[in-house]
């Protein structure tokens, strides 16, 4: 689980760099919490790193499973196998 986590934090870094052009123009959501800083500044202070950190998904009230479920986008995969979701929106 935390390999395949990983894996997946490295392709929305890739896919944050590729996106770097649209600046202002997309949300980037990820999964889980922001790992970026082994400790974060805020509530102290702002985020060190804005234009590199994407919050998680469920941080803005989006209920995944529902989501899944009414796109008709499989979500459950099998026992032990646990499904990242990163989601991009576009202005």
């Amino acid at each position: 689980m935390q390999a395949a986590g990983e894996a997946h934090k490295q392709l929305d870094e890739w896919l944050s760099a590729q996106l770097e052009l649209y600046a202002g123009q997309y949300a980037h959501l990820g999964a889980g919490a922001c790992t970026m800083c082994k400790k974060c500044t805020y509530p102290d202070a702002p985020c060190r790193f804005p234009n590199r950190m994407y919050p998680c998904v469920e941080s803005h009230g989006i209920n995944v499973i529902p989501l899944f479920e009414a796109l008709e986008i499989p979500f459950i995969s099998g026992e032990n196998i646990v499904t990242w979701v990163s989601l991009l929106f576009f202005a």
